[in-house]
């Protein structure tokens, strides 16, 4: 017996396809009694979900299984159309297919209705106040490009076994920033930022790795070393020796310095940086004599230590020269002069202003050097010359003298 209030719905026979998804009532007798036309409520209208379906069954066990006409389902070979009348988000066939292959679509539909709000998207950069990025860097994070433009944003750090955490600025903004931290060796850090997000929209994720590198290994001082005055000295003159030097670690620098045997350094300035010394006396006649000095920079910052040498060449003493006498005699047509000099082992070349006829060039004549090395006088005798009016008379030593010839009748 039925139920009052029930309803069937029995059909009078056939095949009554499609099978509906809904299943909708209308009752036109008597006249609905409510109507609310704003919420779109009638009375006697009801709709609702048809939640079971009955397929085909095998007749007879061991039969081959029926195949099941989910191709009788409109709902699900053309889908439903846009959900809830939004075009950009449309419900359409049923994927993957539960059967040998999808059946072709009967309709289409082009939906309608206000579009829901569009999604996020993400994306994540960085920039650095200079590259390498070394401890102590600035790094900038940016979200440009992501939407919505004005986010809201949210920037983290993910951070992986051994990274070292960071202090991010304006994590909330379209740019955060951190600085580098310290390093022992190449690491990667990891940063996300999180775009959008709110009642109607899912946020949009994006990351970005910042390289960090580990500092330098510090570099030792450039350093140069100079003497004034310019070589060679003389024996016995005043030299000083000057050091000057970059650190590129930022330190301050000291100069320690290393003389030869037998020479006194005194230090010139708080740093080491200038010291002076006497040359030595290298005698007359000897080579002169080159003195080695080695100066090293040390660095307040580094400890690190750099060296240059300098070479400072001393010149012996410069003999002294005596012309005692220089006699031309006319008679003989001969010049005669006398020289003393005590330095051993020297030569000395005596020369005339008046030319040698054969030679165009002037007349000369040289004394020693004797073995073994003798010192004291030297004579010199040019004969068939003419009468020059001058003498002079240079040491192989350095030193040197001239004088005036005196005329005799002889």
């Amino acid at each position: 017996l039925g139920k009052k209030g029930r309803f069937r719905f029995r059909p009078a026979g056939g095949s009554f396809l499609p099978p509906a998804r809904n299943i909708g009532v209308k009752i036109d007798y008597p006249d609905p009694a409510v109507f609310n036309q704003t919420l779109g409520i009638v009375a006697g209208r009801y709709q609702a979900p048809n939640f079971t379906f009955i397929f085909p069954e095998n007749l007879a066990v061991g039969d081959p299984p029926v195949p099941l006409n989910f191709s009788d389902l409109m709902f699900l070979v053309n889908g439903s159309g846009p959900w809830g009348g939004f075009s950009n988000q449309p419900i359409g066939q049923l994927n993957p297919w539960p059967g040998a292959g999808a059946p072709n679509l009967s309709c289409t539909s082009t939906g309608g209705g206000t579009p829901p709000p569009p999604g996020s998207t993400a994306s994540a950069s960085y920039s650095a106040a200079a590259t390498p990025i070394v401890a102590g860097t600035l790094v900038t994070l940016s979200a440009a490009g992501s939407t919505p433009t004005n986010g809201p944003f949210t920037w983290t750090q993910i951070v992986n076994a051994g990274d070292p955490a960071v202090t991010l600025g304006t994590p909330s903004a379209l740019t955060a920033t951190f600085t580098a931290p310290t390093v022992a060796s190449n690491t990667n850090l990891t940063f996300q930022v999180s775009v959008g997000g709110n009642n109607s929209t899912t946020p949009a994720i994006a990351t970005v790795t910042v390289p960090i590198a580990p500092p330098a290994a510090p570099a030792p001082p450039s350093i140069s070393a100079s003497s004034a005055p310019v070589n060679p000295v003389a024996s016995g003159a005043k030299v000083t020796l000057s050091a000057t030097g970059v650190d590129p670690a930022g330190g301050t620098l000291t100069y320690t310095w290393v003389a030869p045997q037998g020479v006194t350094l005194t230090p010139s300035g708080t740093n080491g940086a200038q010291q002076t010394f006497t040359a030595p006396t290298v005698p007359s006649g000897s080579a002169p004599s080159t003195l080695s000095f080695a100066v090293t920079a040390r660095s307040s910052a580094s400890g690190l230590t750099a060296t240059s040498n300098v070479a400072v060449t001393v010149n012996p003493i410069i003999d002294v020269v005596t012309i005692t006498s220089a006699v031309y005699r006319t008679l003989k047509g001969s010049l005669t002069v006398n020289v003393t000099d005590i330095t051993p082992g020297i030569k000395l070349t005596a020369t005339m202003n008046i030319n040698n006829p054969a030679t165009g060039k002037p007349w000369t004549g040289v004394m020693g050097p004797t073995t073994p090395p003798a010192q004291g006088n030297y004579t010199i005798i040019f004969t068939g010359v003419n009468q020059p009016t001058k003498v002079t008379v240079t040491s192989s030593a350095g030193g040197s003298a001239s004088s005036a010839v005196t005329r005799v009748r002889q």
